[in-house]
């Protein structure tokens, strides 16, 4: 076991050991992602640093391995804690982008890795950055396994970050510096196979599962939207014009533009909250408990963390026909996967249908979810491996 001080959070204690309310735990509290055997085998002298304004936050690691990713990409940051079980933030907070890092912070960072006796740096997101601490904590140490993640889809290869950090992740892998590729994209690991890449795909999860459907107790119907970008992968106009053909809704939204904000006014959608600004990950959660149905039916996705959030508080959520999500299911991809994302008129169809089978959508999710599970931790094992 490892103890160390970087401003690392481990995901879980936050449960206190306990299973939110209307959630039940699939294997008892905390279970971990990534199972280790060495649990207890030694512990280091605590490691007191600081790393730029971080505070020191004392951890104790029960294996040689950590994920970095910054906190910045909300989606990624879900989807590394769905995967493991310790992970640090790099930069520290959200309001700075990883190309800011400066040389002597990631050398700093990788200096503390190194003297805590990490041997495995899982890169989840695989910016520049990342790649940096690659090179530089294999200088330090040539022993330390790197591997990276790859959060994207296809469609991303037409942004120009998204390409230049691809190429990158790449290069290092034919330089030996990355291990191993973990993508979230099902299909984008067998093309890298074919290319000669260690390859392997993830899968996002979360671990509970929910007792009942959602109770907010209102009488409108409450339909969240909560894109975390307004962009073409992620429009949600279509969404919107369709709850406009829905009687008895009421939206609740965040982080849209001026644009779908005037969208809603000139659609008179009845609205609850409506915010601007994209929400902080636990209180996005509490809002989606406080609705009936989720819309996040977008253009493309890897493997979307947002509707396994969603289902897993109870909440069902319609999706667009871009990810593996639910296609094992007969019931959930009838009835959670629009097929025409951009067609208002179906959505609107599907968002009728799912208010009035609300119940059977959670209960075929509770159904379906821990055997979905069970491979998601399975494929982090092999990944490790």
């Amino acid at each position: 076991m490892i103890a160390l001080s970087t401003g690392m959070t481990r995901h879980r204690e936050r449960l206190d050991g306990m299973t939110p309310p209307g959630l039940q735990d699939m294997e008892g509290p905390s279970t971990p992602c990534v199972e280790s055997s060495v649990l207890g085998a030694f512990v280091m002298p605590r490691l007191d640093r600081r790393i730029g304004s971080q505070d020191v936050l004392e951890m104790t690691i029960a294996d040689d391995t950590v994920a970095v990713h910054a906190p910045a990409w909300l989606g990624v940051g879900a989807s590394t804690r769905s995967l493991f079980d310790h992970v640090i933030h790099l930069p520290e907070t959200a309001d700075r982008h990883p190309d800011d890092l400066s040389d002597d912070e990631l050398d700093e960072f990788s200096a503390l890795l190194v003297e805590a006796g990490i041997r495995h740096v899982v890169l989840s997101g695989g910016d520049l950055a990342q790649l940096r601490l690659a090179n530089l904590l294999r200088r330090q140490r040539p022993a330390i396994r790197c591997d990276v993640i790859w959060h994207s889809s296809f469609v991303q290869f037409r942004e120009d970050a998204q390409w230049e950090s691809f190429k990158a992740i790449l290069r290092a892998a034919d330089e030996g510096t990355i291990t191993k590729i973990g993508v979230l994209k099902k299909g984008m690991d067998q093309l890298l196979r074919t290319r000669g890449y260690a390859a392997e795909l993830l899968y996002n999860h979360v671990p509970h599962l929910p007792a009942v459907a959602s109770h907010p107790g209102d009488g409108a119907f409450r339909v969240g939207i909560w894109p975390s970008n307004v962009n073409y992968r992620k429009l949600p106009h279509a969404m919107l014009a369709a709850l406009a053909q829905v009687p008895g809704v009421k939206l609740e939204a965040a982080n849209l533009d001026d644009r779908c904000r005037e969208l809603i006014d000139l659609l008179g959608l009845d609205t609850g909250g409506i915010s601007s600004r994209l929400l902080d990950h636990e209180v996005l959660l509490d809002r989606i408990r406080a609705t009936h149905l989720t819309l996040s039916v977008t253009f493309s996705e890897a493997c979307p963390m947002l509707p396994l959030e969603s289902y897993s508080l109870g909440v069902p959520c319609l999706i667009g026909p871009t990810s593996h999500l639910f296609e094992d299911d007969d019931y959930l991809r009838e009835r959670s996967i629009v097929p025409f994302p951009d067609r208002a008129d179906v959505i609107a169809e599907y968002t009728r249908r799912a208010l009035d089978e609300r119940t059977e959508l959670v209960d075929a999710y509770r159904s379906w979810a821990p055997t979905y599970n069970r491979r998601a931790r399975a494929a982090v094992r092999s990944f490790l491996a």
